[in-house]
């Protein structure tokens, strides 16, 4: 969002090195009140701006409610904005990730690889335990939900 290396907001702060005197001190230069939000962002006049415009195009959603998005976690173990979340609407390939070429020997070895289906494993059980298929459909249904 802008390209910023952060976005600074008084609903964190104080952190990141900034007070709560340096917070206080902010508040009463720009005579904001507890009730208000104050964003800070340091960078080119470009890059400020175009991030300025991405917090208040926030704002607005977030009247809406929480806007749906893809988020990265960052080793801080805080996160940060990544790209939105796809819609219905998604009519295009997934740009982040490269298309995987799959030749006929790969499909091969997957589909030689692949576990029984329900239906197949609902009849085995039946079969091997000697199970009515109410039984066995509740133990099959254990076991999906609940895999070891």
């Amino acid at each position: 969002m802008g390209k910023v290396g952060g976005i600074f907001h008084t609903d964190e702060l104080p952190a990141y090195g900034i007070s709560d005197e340096e917070l206080s001190s902010l508040k009463k230069i720009v005579e904001a009140t507890d009730e208000d939000a104050i964003v800070l962002v340091a960078d080119e006049k470009q890059a400020v701006v175009a991030a300025l415009n991405a917090v208040l195009d926030r704002a607005k959603m977030a009247i809406k409610g929480v806007p749906t998005e893809t988020r990265a976690a960052q080793l801080d173990g805080t996160t940060r904005f990544s790209r939105p979340r796809p819609g219905a609407a998604r009519m295009y390939p997934e740009t982040d990730v490269p298309p995987v070429v799959i030749d006929s020997n790969r499909l091969q070895q997957v589909t030689n690889e692949l576990p029984p289906s329900p239906e197949i494993k609902l009849m085995e059980l039946i079969k091997k335990y000697n199970l009515n298929e109410k039984l066995a459909s509740q133990i099959l249904s254990i076991r999906i939900s609940r895999p070891f």
